[in-house]
């Protein structure tokens, strides 16, 4: 009776100002994650041990797989780090591809406001993805902190594609027998994995639905919807016909927080006319932040290498190769004559809008 009074407190005071996120740290227990009715933020993990090396990897490893079981039911909080820290960037990696709250816990004064910045734009909004982050599936059942070949993956969602970080977390785990964290080796070996778009769920079946190219992939077929799944437009086209001379109404327009882009690719839209067609390529953009590559695939199998020291971590971002398809009309010189031509422009959305 006591526990379910405290329990039902805790939530009604989370849920006093819907302008606050409020973390209620029920730490996963089972009885408290199916009573949970006006907040959706929760523990997923231990705490964060500053002054305990051999906890940092463990701490990002069960965050991750207990977040594939807590996901569905809510947001899990991965917990406050330091960002002054010498696994901090380990940390931040996570924070970011959890797509829960981040926050900090330095003492004042000592921030490291390089890091933080990476989590933002410039403007203080914070860059997150749209679901909880959950290892991929070549994932699931390695054990990334023991086995000694394995990195952990985690993916999640953006406006325009997805996310994959990548950490090597060998070296270090949670000791049963000895009821504590514990090294289990001093020198950790450099990995390597594989990312691909198959990694980041539906990524690679929403881009291979609808009409199919020329090229033998499929298209979506979209008219007067945009690009974006999350309610934020991107870009909007539309096409159809109304009217017994053919013509069709056309609108195009972007909306975004703060992407300064969003004028430049209106103006763009703005000479789209009727015969423009919005399709995916069948390929894919993959960006890894840390070595600020880009590499082009064909097909969703392919993929970039990650490799990875001992607490290393890496950020690729992944996104289809869209293209706007337009057939132009050419007159001949005495005007009698036409010919189409078929226009194409490729671009690809990297990061988040």
């Amino acid at each position: 009776m006591g526990d379910s009074i405290w329990r039902a407190a805790s939530q009604r005071s989370a849920s006093v100002s819907q302008q606050m996120q409020v973390t209620v740290p029920h730490c996963a227990c089972l009885q408290n994650l199916y009573r949970m009715c006006d907040t959706m933020l929760a523990r997923c993990s231990d705490d964060f041990y500053p002054r305990l090396p051999a906890s940092h990897a463990t701490h990002v490893a069960v965050c991750a797989y207990n977040s594939l079981f807590m996901g569905p039911l809510l947001m899990p909080d991965w917990d406050m780090f330091h960002s002054k820290h010498p696994r901090g960037l380990l940390h931040a990696t996570a924070r970011m591809i959890s797509g829960g709250p981040v926050y900090v816990s330095d003492k004042p004064n000592h921030h490291d406001p390089t890091l933080l910045a990476r989590l933002a734009l410039p403007g203080g909004l914070l860059v997150q993805p749209l679901l909880p982050g959950r290892p991929t599936r070549d994932c699931l059942f390695v054990d990334p902190c023991k086995d000694g070949v394995s990195l952990l993956k985690v993916w999640n969602r953006n406006s325009c594609g997805g996310v994959v970080a990548a950490f090597n977390l060998q070296g270090s785990s949670w000791s049963r027998d000895r009821f504590k964290f514990v090294t289990h080796d001093l020198n950790p070996p450099v990995l390597s994995a594989t990312v691909t778009p198959t990694d980041v769920e539906g990524l690679s079946n929403s881009s291979s639905s609808g009409d199919s190219n020329s090229n033998g992939s499929k298209n979506p077929k979209i008219r007067d919807k945009d690009v974006n799944s999350s309610g934020r437009k991107v870009i909007v086209s539309s096409s159809g016909s109304n009217g017994s001379n053919g013509s069709a109404k056309h609108s195009s327009s972007v909306s975004s927080n703060t992407a300064p882009a969003a004028a430049d690719a209106k103006q763009m839209l703005a000479g789209v006319n009727l015969n423009t067609r919005l399709q995916y390529s069948g390929s894919y953009v993959l960006y890894c932040d840390s070595t600020k590559s880009l590499t082009v695939v064909e097909g969703a199998k392919q993929g970039v290498t990650v490799t990875l020291p001992a607490a290393g971590s890496e950020i690729v971002t992944v996104a289809p190769v869209l293209q706007f398809k337009q057939q132009q009309q050419q007159h001949g010189d005495h005007g009698n004559d036409s010919n189409n031509k078929t226009v194409k422009l490729k671009f690809a959305v990297v990061g988040l809008v």
